[in-house]
């Protein structure tokens, strides 16, 4: 189905929709973003994140305008990309509510040191802050990696608005 972005009101409305179904429509690996802010770590559940950039090592994440993570990334100039594992929708869902920053780190192992980083995560990248913009709804932000780890897994997907794991395709191979 196409959809023109239109002017009258409708219209739009049923190309915003459009736009919604398209987005389910991508699979995306399941992140938490986590940032000490001047009130404590914070953290949120994010599927839009992306590698731009392997020389130099950037990943852009995009962030609400108003969450307590974008303050506090902010405030200090770093936060950390925490990749979950397919076995980790408990704490996917538990960085997704509405409970405050400091509930949602409340009994969670998080690494010492100045950044809040998740023990368990299947893979981190702690970033710098390179540049944010305003885009639509969301403030784009563009980190540059400083430090990662990666420990053997699968993923946590989200596609479809639902939590998946990640298998091979019928008749492909995967690749170590």
């Amino acid at each position: 189905m196409t959809s023109p972005v239109a002017e009258d009101p409708s219209a739009a409305e049923e190309a915003l929709l459009d736009c919604r179904h398209l987005y389910r429509a991508l699979a995306a690996s399941v992140t938490v973003i986590t940032a000490q802010g001047d009130s404590g770590p914070q953290g949120m559940t994010a599927s839009s994140v992306t590698a731009v950039s392997l020389t130099p090592p950037l990943m852009a994440v995009t962030l609400a305008p108003h969450s307590q993570t974008l303050a506090a990334l902010r405030t200090s100039g770093r936060f950390v990309i925490n990749v979950l594992g397919e076995d980790q929708q408990a704490l996917s869902a538990r960085f997704a509510g509405p409970r405050p920053g400091w509930a949602r780190f409340a009994g969670i192992t998080i690494r010492d040191g100045e950044l809040p980083k998740l023990v368990d995560a299947l893979a981190s990248a702690v970033c710098t802050v390179e540049w944010e913009r305003a885009c639509g709804d969301r403030v784009l932000v563009l980190g540059r990696v400083q430090e990662t780890e990666v420990q053997e897994g699968s993923p946590l997907l989200w596609h479809g608005s639902g939590y998946h794991g990640l298998r091979p395709a019928a008749g492909c191979s995967s690749r170590g």
